[in-house]
């Protein structure tokens, strides 16, 4: 964190008072806004509420994300390629939309999109793949369009992580 005040957006309230507590417990500052990031409005009321609260929005970091284990073209359904598109792209791109206006009239801001190898190499499901392939696609246009606002953009591409479940939120 190194000094950073930090909002947190999920849809499940008891994880994100838990990830707060462990933020504070380490001396740093956390708020959270309960709301989803596959609706444009909350991801709004997101952004405004770490304006309102720290006067500022000068980092954005996207990581939420799905799986589809690994599934094949022939077999993903409709239902399963919609929510993975919606919450591994269609999200970060509303977050972004949501940000972009606070960081343009302050004439800075970092963005970060998680995303993952299985973008740039094809080692997804198809929908995973597909979904972090255009998260690239998106870090690079908006690093392209909104680098004379002083605005970064970056795409963040892990392999396989191991994780703490508590902070599945």
């Amino acid at each position: 964190m190194e000094g950073a005040s930090v909002v947190l957006m999920a849809r499940r309230e008891e994880q994100l008072k838990y990830v707060q507590s462990v933020i504070e417990a380490d001396g740093g500052t956390a708020c959270y806004c309960v709301g989803s990031v596959t609706e444009p409005a909350d991801c709004a009321a997101a952004m405004k509420m770490a304006v309102d609260t720290y006067g500022s929005l000068d980092i954005l970091v996207c990581n939420a994300g799905t799986m589809d284990f690994h599934m094949s073209a022939i077999n993903v359904t409709d239902e399963l390629w919609t929510h993975v598109l919606t919450m591994d792209l269609t999200s970060r791109v509303y977050c972004c939309r949501a940000a972009l206006p606070y960081m343009v009239q302050q004439g800075k801001g970092s963005i970060i999109l998680l995303g993952s190898i299985a973008g740039h190499y094809g080692q997804g499901g198809v929908s995973t793949s597909a979904a972090f392939a255009g998260i690239e696609g998106v870090a690079k246009n908006l690093a392209i369009q909104y680098s004379r606002e002083g605005i970064r953009c970056n795409a963040v591409c892990p392999g396989p992580t191991k994780h703490d479940p508590r902070f599945d939120v």
